[in-house]
């Protein structure tokens, strides 16, 4: 490909009129203009020439830029003659851009598309690649040119030393069996040591709170009777507790099967009243 397009236009300044702003030899400027621009609007761009398309493309714009910056001078008075003389350039030159441009996206794609086939290769080797799918901790910055496979590599072993790193933490954490399977299985999916240790704190808070509603109500003389016996009871409570207290009776009547439902509030009233 030729080096990039170097425009010598027969630009001869602005003329005013009294009514109005043109280019002068506007005609003339403009058919020499498209002369010129007219092996761009039918390029073929080739892997061996992108860069210097890429440099055609930027001279291009630097171009379009020159007409929009007279454009902008002149703005706040009357030329109207002018600014769609000035349109008229603009166009002939992003056609040409357009053109180039769509074919080096389309290079660009393709280079994105084959480098993200080896980032997935080179992270089927790392020994968490069984645990952690590529699409996990995969960084859209890798994919840019600049970004070279030896920092990509580097990038991808730090991600598997701190994984170790956080499931050694995490072990340390745990006490169960139970709570480490389902602790891990959260760690895996989000890779979020913080958010995992704060969701198994509060699993095992409503579980003691859950343990310590079933103690007190199987400990409690008034209703032993009812829990043991195979006869199913209607009974109604009136309690007095906080938000956490009736989370914890909530799943503590979720788990043992029993069947409840909640008062209107002006039920609740009433009762209270007739209580006092």
């Amino acid at each position: 490909m030729e080096q990039a397009l170097q425009i010598q236009a027969k630009y001869n300044g602005v003329n005013y009129n009294g009514e109005q702003y043109e280019l002068v030899g506007f005609d003339e400027l403009k058919v020499d203009l498209k002369n010129r621009l007219n092996k761009y609007n039918s390029l073929v761009v080739t892997e061996n020439a992108i860069q210097d398309a890429k440099s055609d493309r930027a001279n291009l714009n630097k171009l379009k830029k020159a007409i929009n910056d007279e454009k902008i001078k002149l703005k706040k008075e009357a030329f109207d003659t002018f600014e769609n003389q000035c349109k008229d350039l603009v166009a002939l030159i992003d056609e040409a851009v357009g053109n180039i441009d769509t074919q080096v996206k389309i290079f660009e794609q393709k280079a994105k598309d084959s480098k993200l086939m080896k980032l997935k290769d080179m992270w089927a080797g790392k020994e968490i690649a069984n645990i952690i799918e590529y699409e996990q901790v995969h960084n859209e910055k890798w994919l840019n040119a600049s970004a070279t496979e030896a920092s990509i590599d580097k990038a991808m072993n730090e991600i598997v030393d701190k994984y170790n790193s956080d499931v050694n933490i995490l072990s340390s954490f745990i006490q169960s069996d139970e709570e480490y399977k389902y602790g891990i299985e959260l760690y895996n999916k989000s890779l979020d040591l913080s958010s995992v240790i704060n969701k198994i704190t509060d699993r095992r808070n409503i579980i003691k709170e859950h343990e310590e509603a079933k103690n007190n109500v199987e400990n409690s003389p008034t209703t032993t009777d009812f829990i043991n016996s195979s006869i199913i009871h209607t009974l109604g409570f009136i309690i007095n507790a906080n938000r956490t207290q009736i989370k914890a009776l909530n799943e503590f009547m979720k788990f043992n099967g029993i069947k409840f439902k909640q008062i209107d509030n002006n039920d609740v009233q009433e009762l209270v009243n007739k209580n006092k």
